[in-house]
Order: C-alpha cells, then structure tokens, then sequence
C-alpha cells in the first residue's frame, strides 16, 4: 500500500501543470483549476485552492478523499461540494 503524500510538499507550479488532469477518488474527477489568494505574509507558502469536476452522481459529502494521479502520490484531501458546475459537480479543497 503507498503512503499518502505530504500535503506540505504541494506547490502551486506543479499544480498548474496538472490542471485538466484526472484524478482517481471515490469517483473520476478532473482538475479544473488552481486558484491563488491572500498571501503568506511570512514568506510560507501562498494559500491555495484546488477545484475539481466530476459527475453529477453520486454527489460525495464533504469528507477526507484519497485522489490519486499516475505523476503524484495519493493525497488525502478535505473535499466540499460546491454544486454543479458545467454540466458537473465541482468540488473545492483549500490550502492555507
């Protein structure tokens, strides 16, 4: 079994780069986009948002999720439904 990935270790640039990628959970999801806001202030790293698209059912309850991409480590994420968007149901995990 592989160990989750260290959430910490996530930076927005890789991130970018797997925009409109799938993701594996409890259902097939699609990054849509990263979102920066507010600033670190301290020099840490910038908080972030990540939004995702999948069906429009089953709609998953916001709960922790193991995603799973071929490029990264499972990451064990707080997902909230954030309703349908596009034709799907979008789904936010913040990073601050």
């Amino acid at each position: 079994m592989r160990r989750s990935f260290w959430i910490h270790t996530l930076e927005i640039p890789m991130l970018d780069r797997l925009t409109a990628e799938t993701f594996d959970s409890a259902v097939e999801t699609t990054l849509a986009r990263v979102s920066r806001w507010g600033s670190t202030g301290d020099g840490g790293r910038q908080p972030f948002t990540l939004y995702f698209l999948g069906p429009l059912n089953p709609i998953l309850p916001q709960r922790i999720y193991r995603l799973e991409h071929e490029t990264l480590e499972p990451l064990d994420v707080f997902l909230v439904p954030t309703g349908p968007d596009k034709g799907q149901m979008g789904y936010e995990a913040v990073f601050n």
